[in-house]
């Protein structure tokens, strides 16, 4: 039997670099970071204004077309209704007509 050579693993680093203390590249990100979030605050709070503006013009259109139907039936009534008047008076003015006869 051949012998299997045992390595040993490397030592552990017991000792991690510490922090120097030096915190202006992480205070950079970070105002960075908020100067974003302040931005992306802003373009929401644009979004929903435009959102709400656009809805209250939808709201109107929509007003706007259900008062046109209702002039439109309205319309139609009266047409119907003129029509029928029309309709009743040439039939009774036939029916005078066959009378004569």
């Amino acid at each position: 039997m051949a012998k299997e050579k045992i390595t040993v693993p490397s030592p552990i680093d017991t000792n991690p670099q510490q922090p120097s203390g030096d915190y202006s590249y992480t205070l950079e990100i970070v105002m960075g970071m908020q100067s974003s979030m302040g931005k992306l605050i802003e373009a929401v709070d644009g979004l929903k204004s435009q959102s709400k503006s656009q809805s209250e013009k939808l709201d109107k259109v929509v007003a706007q077309i259900y008062a046109a139907k209702v002039v439109l039936v309205f319309i139609g009534i009266l047409i119907a209704g003129a029509a029928g008047v029309f309709a009743f008076s040439v039939k009774t003015y036939l029916d005078y007509l066959r009378l004569l006869k």
